[in-house]
């Protein structure tokens, strides 16, 4: 288990104050998550000092594809008002009773719990949010129970994010997420045929585990230009089938090898196709651009 300072951006032996603290796997921090962090934040107000804090896993238990990596979290986690979070393994987790759970946070100076209301924890999920209720009771630590987060009738949840994507309809997504969707990782080098077409691209390596964008074309956002972004195989120019994702940036000139690029997902556009010749794909990555450019 580690406890970082969100503030600093590092590790610290114990909190500063008592810990008002959210419970969750909070993958993609979307609006429901967000709820929960704020409610946690709203009580610390005059409570010794408490603050604000959220504990979460360093990586989704059973091999859930992730919608955010952690570093993503812990930053959103700090713009949602938490202080601190406390990162721990699902294994370190997952063998302990739900008294033993609850004896944690209280060593650890949680005085107050915030979760959903279908919150479990412990050895087979044998607690739910009753029961975390009823423990925390027995410590003298307050806990708050939030209700099903709602838009437009339906239910707020990670699962239903990654179905959202892996249909493309990122415009939903981003309604749940109270964000637009985003990836975040370095530009590596690539076959530059886009370039030879007047569409230089940044071209970025999504690792395996991360929940699956639907292939086709996209209107993006990157560098504070409107972009295209391409998910997929590339059958125009490539035969190898890997899937990769190729960013043009709309009016940005600039070596980007190396850095860090967040990409961020507006709306689908079309599927990915293959063309007869390189110049069907050049007149329709023109399109495309102009699209974005309206769209963006």
């Amino acid at each position: 288990m580690i406890i970082i300072d969100l503030d600093r951006g590092a590790p610290v032996s114990s909190p500063a104050a008592p810990l008002s603290i959210a419970l969750g796997s909070f993958d993609g921090v979307h609006i429901g998550h967000r709820e929960l962090i704020r409610r946690a934040a709203s009580a610390v107000s005059g409570r010794e000092n408490a603050v604000c804090a959220v504990w979460t896993f360093n990586r989704n238990p059973f091999g859930i594809p992730y919608l955010t990596e952690l570093d993503e979290k812990l930053e959103l986690f700090r713009i949602s008002g938490a202080r601190y979070a406390v990162v721990c393994t699902f294994e370190e987790v997952s063998r302990l009773s739900p008294e033993e759970f609850v004896d944690l946070l209280h060593a650890s100076g949680v005085i107050r719990c915030v979760c959903g209301y279908n919150y479990t924890f412990g050895k087979e999920k044998a607690g739910n949010a009753e029961r975390l209720k009823s423990l925390c009771a027995e410590k003298g630590m307050d806990c708050e129970t939030v209700d099903r987060i709602e838009l437009n009738g339906e239910e707020v949840s990670s699962t239903r994010i990654r179905r959202l994507l892996a249909e493309g309809d990122v415009l939903t997504a981003n309604s749940l997420l109270g964000r637009r969707y985003s990836i975040t990782y370095p530009v590596t080098h690539g076959n530059e045929i886009g370039r030879t077409l007047g569409f230089p691209t940044a071209n970025q390596i999504i690792p395996e585990g991360r929940a699956p964008l639907r292939r086709g074309v996209y209107i993006t956002g990157a560098k504070g230009f409107p972009s295209i972004t391409n998910i997929g195989v590339r059958p125009t120019v490539c035969n190898d089938g890997g899937i990769v994702c190729e960013t043009h940036i709309i009016g940005f000139d600039g070596d980007l090898y190396g850095e860090k690029l967040t990409v961020e997902f507006r709306s689908f556009l079309r599927e990915e196709q293959k063309f007869a010749s390189l110049d069907d794909l050049k007149l329709r990555l023109e399109s495309d651009a102009a699209a974005a450019c309206r769209k963006g």
